[in-house]
Parts: C-alpha cells; sequence; structure tokens
C-alpha cells in the first residue's frame, strides 16, 4: 500500500502506517437549540474541508526511519503548506494540524544518545484536509 505526504513517501518496513480515524468522521455539522415555547430547532449544514486525520506508527507496524520523520517535519514547519496525502487509493489535500499540539510526535524505538537515519520510529501524525 502507498502511503505519501506530499514529496515524501513512506516507504514502511513494518506493514502499514494506521489511519485509526479513518471511518469516524462526519461530514455533517448539527446545532439543536431549544425555543422559549420548547419545541426544538436544528440547523444543519454539509462540512466541505475540516475533516481531522491521524496517522499512526504503532509498536506493531508502521515504524518510520529517522530520515522519513525528518522529511515530514520538514513539511511540518512550513507554514502554509498544502500537501496531497495518498493512501492506498484515497487523495486528499492536507495541511499538518498544529492546533493541539505538535503536528509530528515521534520517540525512538530503541534509545539511544546517536541517532542513525535508519533508525526506527513510533508516532503519530496530524493533518486536517484543506
Amino acid at each position: 500500500m502507498a502511503v505519501s505526504i506530499g514529496s515524501v513517501t513512506l516507504t514502511l518496513t513494518s506493514s502499514f502506517i494506521q489511519w485509526p480515524d479513518r471511518f469516524t468522521y462526519s461530514n455533517v455539522a448539527q446545532l439543536h437549540q431549544r425555543t422559549l415555547g420548547g419545541k426544538l430547532v436544528t440547523f444543519e449544514q454539509t462540512l466541505i474541508e475540516g475533516r481531522p486525520i491521524t496517522l499512526q506508527a504503532v509498536t506493531e507496524q508502521g515504524w518510520l526511519t529517522k530520515s522519513q520523520v525528518d522529511a515530514l517535519q520538514v513539511l511540518a514547519l512550513a507554514p502554509g503548506g498544502i500537501y496531497t496525502l495518498t493512501y492506498d487509493t484515497e487523495s486528499l489535500q492536507v495541511i499538518f494540524d498544529h492546533s493541539s499540539g505538535p503536528a509530528i510526535d515521534f520517540q525512538m524505538i530503541v534509545a539511544r544518545p546517536n541517532v542513525a537515519e535508519g533508525d526506527f520510529l513510533l508516532g503519530t501524525i496530524h493533518l486536517i484536509t484543506v
């Protein structure tokens, strides 16, 4: 399965990176309010953009190398960057989501003082559609 963000292809060594919230998104915003007379008024609107996407490299699968994480970090630190996320057969326009913490959060699988380019990391990538 091919996974890429912009110019960075995530060649995975251990199966595939997970997209846990892939099927939990609703593209309908809804608000309920009561009138003074007690009636319920509902407002609904289709959402066009702003779908949160979380990609996870976990212990069991989806490990990334340090060089892949470094390349993603370069993209994430470019303000205003819009990238194409390709995940299997889906293709979406995304930005890195910095709204609730770091957009990229990775940790070494084996902690050591001298990190090599081929060392493996686990972590999370936060994106949002635009």
